[in-house]
């Protein structure tokens, strides 16, 4: 066997190891998840603030970011960690409040407490773009 083997890394291998690792840490945010964007706003109905409604952003691909509204309507995105956002692009959002039952019968039928429409992807009309840089103010009127 001619020449010397080591197992000490190269310099281009160490070098190759630091490409790969800037590529993926910036396409993936650093925590092995692609990066996402903050995603904050406020939702009302007739006028007033949208308590306790669950909020769905849904991109054409990836996976969806969720939210509930506090008593002033406002709510904040999450993806993969508390708090983290939505993926950049465009989402199909929806929206859904339930009433509480009438009765106490086990199984009472269950009431939107807003239009149907905002609740399934195929009727709900809101659609929102998320910027790379997030959007931290949005307003969501929802409408009879």
């Amino acid at each position: 066997m001619s020449g010397r083997q080591t197992n000490f890394p190269t310099k281009w291998n160490i070098l190759g190891s630091v490409a790969l690792l800037a590529f993926v840490t910036g396409c993936f945010g650093g925590n092995g998840y692609p990066k996402t964007a903050p995603v904050k706003g406020v939702i009302t109905y007739k006028g007033k603030p949208l308590a306790d409604a669950n909020v769905s952003f849904i991109p054409s691909g990836g996976r969806p970011a969720s939210g509930t509204t506090n008593s002033n309507g406002e709510f904040e995105l999450t993806t993969f960690v508390q708090g983290d956002g939505a993926l950049p692009g465009e989402h199909h959002v929806l929206v859904q409040k339930f009433t509480q039952p009438a009765s106490d019968e086990l199984y009472a039928e269950v009431k939107t407490a807003i239009p149907k429409k905002y609740s399934e992807i195929k009727t709900s009309p809101l659609r929102e773009s998320i910027s790379k840089e997030g959007n931290v103010d949005l307003r969501i009127e929802l409408l009879d």
